[in-house]
């Protein structure tokens, strides 16, 4: 081996094994190192035992992440250096010319009782995923992951000697995956969904002859290295959670699994975050956008509309007053921490109850209010929307509380309803879930993440009969005061900034809170 070069074989289908010089594997260490999110608050930096870098390439053991091959290669370009490529081979031979397509349209998938096709876009991702076996798949909500999914699932199974695991967030997309395979293969008369499709999550029996495992992470974050050796495949949904130790684990722990694949509507902006998810799955390949399907007629039309909520000077002065919680032994003050007093005000102020109440009844449809806090927030929203409502009006409540069977038959529901609300936590509700007859949806807690921004406002986008327009009303407290600017203020500006980037329709009117 000369000074120059670096020889990568496959340690297993997790790991790189790097041979190279310890003068480059100095480099490739600081080239894959990142000052990791919040380092400045976890307590191995302050004290002072951690440089608050995460590094991907691991000089003890000479690893790196399988998916970084693409980047090590440009690493070694830019620096004239030789890569020696020994990696293992897949045993899968890749398709023919045409191939992938023509089992597309031998699978003919239905939707509730109807023959549906394949969009260009969901073709686009089928053959990316199956020619590169390695991919981070993104394409937006509402544009139909699942039935991605399932036609990766139905290809791979009649080529590959092990099972397959699709791994979900949450328990409810357990369920939804389960019934959504179940509808596409309705007419199938060679595949069904109960004989193999197994669902894990809450004390589910782990391990089953069926060939296709759906899970939660949570499910499995335990399970042994040994487990996971019967994996040939893994797809992952909503994958930009996959920064999660627990996922980190199991994707590592399945060093059998050659193919590698995940999905989600978008990624956070950080080089960080995406070089880890790259690392564990492969490449980002985009193949549609919220926007690009609008403008194509595929999902429902948005309009977006802010609810500044303006308070009273003398509360708005109380939230951003310095309040000394207590003195340090050294005479040190030490101040209440503004935003979660900024928070408990927002979730216990009954005036602001009131209003979103208010909203809810005059919308003239199926309705979805989006809370945080559970026990402060959601359950005491949901009781007055109960008392202030029409008593003919349904109204549905989920939280992580509720059991997964119940959260499956809410769902049902309210599809076949057409003036109900649901109110729901963010985790449970923010992510995936499917309800086409959503019109309406209510941010009744502050939040400023792209991610769950964009994914909360997915659940009213999937288009449905006589559904001609979806609305979000995000709801913004302003406590400003001179100077002070307060949190959920700040979180509105965020939000903005997402809305406008998606080139969403955006209004703003300003009510008073007494």
């Amino acid at each position: 081996m000369t000074e120059d070069t670096i020889i990568v074989e496959s340690l297993n289908n997790s790991f790189l094994q790097i041979d190279t010089e310890p003068n480059i594997a100095r480099e490739l260490s600081s080239f894959f190192s990142f000052m990791t999110p919040n380092y400045r608050f976890m307590p191995a930096y302050k004290d002072g035992r951690w440089d608050g870098k995460t590094r991907l390439y691991k000089i003890l053991g000479s690893n790196l992440p399988a998916g970084l091959y693409d980047i090590l290669l440009k690493f070694a370009s830019d620096r004239d250096y030789e890569v020696i490529d020994r990696r293992t081979r897949s045993y899968i031979e890749k398709p023919a010319e045409g191939e992938i397509e023509a089992f597309l349209s031998d699978l003919k998938p239905q939707s509730d009782g109807n023959p549906i096709s394949h969009y260009d876009y969901q073709i686009e991702a089928v053959k990316q995923s199956i020619m590169s076996e390695r991919a981070t798949i993104i394409s937006a909500t509402s544009s139909g992951k699942s039935l991605i999914i399932y036609s990766i699932i139905r290809w791979y199974q009649n080529y590959i000697k092990g099972k397959i695991l699709v791994i979900v967030p949450t328990v409810n997309l357990v369920s939804q995956m389960h019934s959504d395979f179940d509808d596409y293969s309705r007419n199938d008369g060679f595949w069904d969904a109960e004989e193999h499709i197994h669902k894990i999550y809450q004390g589910q029996k782990k391990d089953s002859d069926k060939k296709v495992y759906v899970s939660t992470w949570q499910s499995l974050q335990r399970m042994p290295n040994k487990y996971f050796e019967q994996f040939d495949v893994i797809l992952c949904d909503e994958v930009h959670g996959a920064e999660a130790k627990s996922i980190i684990g199991i994707m590592e722990k399945s060093v059998n699994a050659s193919i590698r694949i995940g999905f989600t509507g978008t990624l956070k902006d950080m080089k960080l975050h995406k070089l880890s998810i790259v690392g564990l799955f492969g490449d980002i390949k985009k193949v549609t956008t919220a926007r690009d399907l609008m403008d194509r007629g595929m999902i429902t039309p948005l309009d977006i509309k802010f609810c500044v909520l303006k308070y009273n000077q003398d509360t708005c002065k109380e939230i951003n007053r310095k309040v000394v919680e207590k003195v340090s032994p050294t005479g040190k003050k030490i101040y209440r921490k503004n935003y979660p007093h900024e928070m408990d005000y927002i979730t216990q102020c009954m005036a602001r109850h009131v209003y979103i109440c208010n909203l809810v009844s005059v919308l003239p449809g199926n309705v979805l209010v989006l809370f945080n806090k559970v026990q402060k927030h959601g359950k005491p929203l949901y009781e007055l929307l109960k008392k202030r409502l029409d008593k003919k009006r349904k109204i549905h409540y989920i939280s992580g509380e509720t059991k997964v069977d119940n959260r499956e038959k809410i769902r049902g529901s309210i599809e076949k309803e057409k003036d109900s609300v649901l109110v729901a936590s963010y985790g449970t509700l923010s992510t995936g879930v499917n309800i086409k007859s959503l019109q309406f949806v209510i941010f009744a807690s502050p939040y400023k993440s792209e991610i769950k921004v964009l994914q909360s406002i997915g659940r009213i986008l999937r288009k449905n009969k006589g559904k001609k327009k979806a609305m979000l009303f995000d709801i913004v407290d302003d406590f400003r005061y001179k100077k002070y600017v307060n949190y959920s203020f700040k979180h509105f500006n965020r939000r903005y900034d997402i809305y406008k980037k998606e080139k969403f329709p955006i209004s703003i009117s300003e009510y008073r809170i007494s």
